[in-house]
């Protein structure tokens, strides 16, 4: 599905505008020319002649100026090109990264933004015999940070219609064991379209990754709803696989955010939600940023199988565009 986006007004006038000026002389103005006595004007002593009976010509309004319309012009006359949009720029790959990602969070909540995503993609309803694109762009919005003693919570909410509540369990550095393992947690995800909601809330949060982070370190993790009618488990892996050595994972890696480059760590996913009517097998890429409080600033999605009776296919890569601001 693609999106058409309106040209704003004032591009339209200007292209009116130079449409209007490349167009040729416009058109004359048609004036009568009053004649007067050569000896009145040079101060004859002889007598005038009698004024002539002629009237003088009038004076005709000019012509209307048109505007010719965007789609009428001569083929000898170069079109005018509207001003692109500034495209995303790419990161000088030498440049380092402002902010270094730890393997652990920097210790406090992200900060309540907006930020602009980049995606591509595509997907499918075989139900319906859809097949479209995802939009290009989005926004994802922090909001509802809220602290819990050490630990925080944090929604973020996405223009395409989904959110994501996350719980960060900080180390407190303490030898004593903590109540609560340290690690990112999910602790809602919804999901909304024209037809329907779809909100799984487990009954306890599933743990994401545990902290300090580290390559290979392995979580799984099955959370089920309240009812039990839904059920999400998944396998979770730092570590990127490497795409030419077999086995090897690659723990960290970079996001370039429209120039600037930015340190993650990967967390791989790969998982499964069954529940009535639904039947969906998923895996995921994130890039996490725990030094801006734990956001995810790049998404590789994959999920295949059926929902509410139709078999839905879908793949989605969402990058951030701009570095988000460092919790202090």
């Amino acid at each position: 599905m693609g999106i058409r986006t309106p040209r704003p007004a004032a591009i339209l006038i200007a292209l009116l505008l130079v449409a209007t000026g490349c167009g040729g002389p416009p058109n004359p103005i048609q004036a009568g020319v009053k004649e007067f006595p050569t000896d009145v004007l040079l101060g004859s002593t002889e007598g005038s002649p009698a004024p002539s009976s002629v009237a003088p010509a009038p004076i005709e309004e000019p012509a209307p100026i048109l505007v010719r319309p965007l789609t009428d012009f001569p083929s000898d006359e170069p079109r005018p090109v509207p001003t692109p949009a500034p495209a995303c720029p790419a990161a000088d790959p030498l440049s380092s990264p402002a902010n270094e990602a730890f393997s652990d969070p920097a210790g406090s909540p992200p900060t309540t933004a907006t930020y602009a995503f980049r995606n591509e993609g595509r997907y499918s309803v075989k139900a319906t015999t859809e097949t479209a694109g995802v939009y290009a762009g989005s926004e994802r919005s922090v909001r509802d940070v809220r602290r819990d003693g050490i630990a925080y919570e944090f929604t973020v909410s996405d223009t395409l219609g989904s959110a994501t509540r996350y719980r960060v369990v900080p180390r407190t550095g303490s030898a004593v064991p903590q109540a609560e393992d340290p690690g990112l947690y999910i602790v809602s995800i919804s999901s909304q379209t024209p037809e329907k909601v779809d909100t799984f809330t487990p009954v306890q949060p599933m743990r994401l990754a545990g902290f300090p982070l580290s390559n290979g370190d392995r979580v799984q993790s099955t959370g089920a709803s309240p009812t039990g009618s839904t059920v999400m488990r998944f396998d979770s892996t730092i570590g990127r696989l490497h795409p030419d050595e077999p086995g090897r994972r690659d723990p960290k890696g970079r996001v370039d955010a429209c120039g600037s480059l930015l340190d993650i760590w990967w967390i791989d996913v790969a998982g499964t939600i069954r529940g009535a009517n639904k039947n969906l097998t998923f895996t995921t890429l994130f890039a996490f940023g725990p030094q801006y409080g734990g956001l995810m600033l790049e998404e590789r999605w994959k999920v295949s199988g059926t929902d509410a009776g139709a078999t839905v296919s879908s793949e989605r890569r969402s990058v951030i565009s701009r570095e988000p601001a460092v919790p202090r």
